[in-house]
């Protein structure tokens, strides 16, 4: 397991280690030489407008291109580790897009659908044996795999996390990397892009946990899906809030729960009354058997719908989630659950929305129009689903753009994104209208012309139809 690093500000290593690939004038005048000069390959290169799958150290090629064409591409994974060595300026865009700040030059996917880009889904699929090398000490590295870490397999975020904590300091990013985020950021957005499968790798990382709002490991039983992996990763500590979090689980609720919940809240004692609102909740969920009484359901269930508000209200989405997930055995259907629910799911579709992700978008604002039901969930899901519309229209799908737009219409059809999408939706050509009707109109001449000659009515018999031989 890699150590805990504490990292203050550390000189980046930026030399520019052999040059960019560059672009020349031909010497035959005709098109560019594309020169890679460069110690690693790079692959799914776009040169202007030309692409190219892959070039290597030492390629030099004939493209008919402009010689001021720009050049765009990324690392292959496989050889990313080495190539995290070359941090010069003249190679951040290549880091970058094979991290995932940018999307892939060749394969970018469709707008509002970055999850299509050929970069990303090859960080989804990539191996532990690839990434094993990635994670090391200097800061810009780790911004850069902690970037890819958001779309990584979780195993990259778990050697992550232990390479890093929650106060690592560095020097600013070099100007070509100025796009990424603080390292902190970057771990927290890796985290929260996770979601549920995350949950296991921060019980092994407490100081991550903490950051995170989930700083109580009994939080971490809400999740049903991760509950063996939790219990492994409880078992491998030794602080007593881990050993705490086991017990809790197989101990049975005092009876005098709901006075000691309530002269907490009285008192204004918040973190004693969540602690005992997420513990009982947290045994109710693991033994559905019990049931808790009235006052113990009301009073558990205001306690930990204060502390899924300020989780939201602090970004702290994966907690948010956890508490909610505890509250639904306090709470029930109420609406106030409902609405929080939709608050939840609303703050990770706006979280989608900014990263220009609008099909994730539209199913979180799905799921918060369900429960929620409010003008502002109604407004959210049409707004998107418009947008996406006015992509598809752009894009030429005019069938898959009028599917998200009826549906918008159905939602609130009186949303300006909405109308201005009705406004530009593609109308059918009535010189088209005409020529589909006469072509309707002679293959039904054809075909009753081709009847007459199977089929022959017969003079003397009544009109019976008489078959031909």
């Amino acid at each position: 397991m890699l150590k805990l690093l504490p990292i203050a500000l550390v000189v980046v290593p930026f030399t520019a280690i052999g040059q960019a690939i560059t672009v020349h004038p031909h010497p035959s005048g005709a098109g560019v030489e594309v020169v890679h000069s460069g110690p690693h390959p790079v692959i799914a290169l776009k040169i202007g407008e030309r692409g190219l799958l892959s070039l290597f150290p030492g390629d030099r090629l004939h493209l008919d291109a402009a010689p001021d064409s720009d050049v765009s591409g990324r690392f292959p994974l496989g050889g990313w580790a080495a190539a995290l060595g070359t941090l010069g300026a003249p190679w951040a865009e290549y880091h970058l897009r094979t991290a995932g700040a940018y999307l892939d030059a060749l394969e970018p996917g469709r707008d509002g659908a970055p999850s299509e880009a050929s970069n990303l889904a090859a960080l989804r699929d990539v191996e532990p044996a690839v990434f094993a090398q990635w994670v090391e000490t200097p800061p810009l590295r780790l911004a850069l795999v902690a970037r890819a870490a958001r779309h990584a397999p979780v195993a990259l975020l778990s050697a992550v996390l232990a390479a890093t904590s929650p106060e690592s300091i560095h020097a600013p990013w070099p100007e070509a990397y100025a796009i990424l985020d603080t390292l902190p950021a970057l771990v927290r957005d890796a985290i929260e892009a996770k979601g549920a499968k995350a949950v296991p790798a921060l019980i092994s990382s407490p100081a991550w946990a903490a950051d995170r709002g989930l700083g109580d490991p009994v939080l971490a039983w809400a999740f049903r899906g991760q509950r063996t992996a939790v219990r492994a990763a409880l078992a491998a500590r030794t602080d007593p809030a881990a050993s705490k979090a086991l017990e809790v689980i197989e101990t049975k609720l005092e009876d005098d729960f709901a006075q000691r919940l309530a002269s907490a809240m009285e008192a204004d004692r918040i973190e004693e009354a969540l602690h005992l609102a997420t513990h009982a909740a947290a045994r109710w969920t693991m033994d559905e058997s019990t049931t808790p009484s009235a006052d113990a359901a009301r009073l558990t269930c205001a306690t930990l719908d204060g502390a899924s508000v300020t989780a939201i209200r602090k970004n702290r989405l994966l907690a948010a989630e956890a508490y909610l997930r505890l509250a639904g055995a306090a709470c029930g259907d109420r609406q106030i659950y409902r609405e929080r629910i939709a608050d939840l799911f609303g703050a990770i579709g706006e979280e989608s929305v900014g990263r220009g992700d609008f099909g994730d978008a539209v199913q979180w604002f799905h799921g918060a129009h369900y429960f929620g039901k409010r003008a502002i969930d109604r407004a959210r899901l049409a707004d998107t689903l418009a947008e996406i519309s006015l992509l598809r229209f752009r894009e030429g799908e005019i069938l898959e753009g009028s599917t998200h737009l009826d549906a918008a219409q159905d939602i609130d059809p009186l949303r300006p994104r909405v109308v201005e999408a009705v406004g530009v939706r593609p109308k059918a050509d009535p010189r088209a209208k005409l020529g589909i009707f006469i072509i309707i109109v002679f293959l039904g001449l054809f075909a009753i012309r081709r009847l007459r000659k199977v089929w022959s009515l017969g003079g003397n018999g009544g009109g019976r139809l008489k078959r031909r031989r």
